[in-house]
């Protein structure tokens, strides 16, 4: 009887492969834009003719805001994905320290750039 009820269950799942994939490549296209950016405030951080000006400064701050809103979505499209996944690991220790790592990661590089 449990057979029957695994083959309905599994007849009834939806395929999101194609969106997961879709998300991935998402994810390396931020991921890239994300290093030009970097790239671009490190290039602007020396070359500035006159760092203290108002105007190189807003311009730092908005690239900053790109580099963190990009790296959020990098973030959030990683997190998102595991909607999607039928049998996820237990959560446990190792699972939470991997998780926390990368999510420390992730802030304190966005916080490298200010």
């Amino acid at each position: 009887m449990s057979s029957e009820t695994n083959l309905k269950t599994q007849g009834c799942q939806k395929d999101y492969s194609t969106y997961i994939g879709w998300m991935h490549n998402q994810k390396g296209t931020y991921a890239f834009i994300c290093g030009f950016t970097f790239t671009t405030i490190t290039l602007l951080i020396i070359n500035l003719p006159n760092p203290q000006s108002v105007l190189s400064q807003l311009i730092m701050l908005f690239l900053t805001v790109v580099f963190d809103i990009l790296l959020y979505l990098i973030l959030l499209m990683g997190m998102e994905s595991l909607q999607f996944c039928i049998e996820i690991p237990p959560w446990d220790t190792s699972l939470k320290l991997c998780n926390t790592l990368s999510i420390l990661g992730f802030i304190l590089w966005g916080f490298t750039v200010p």
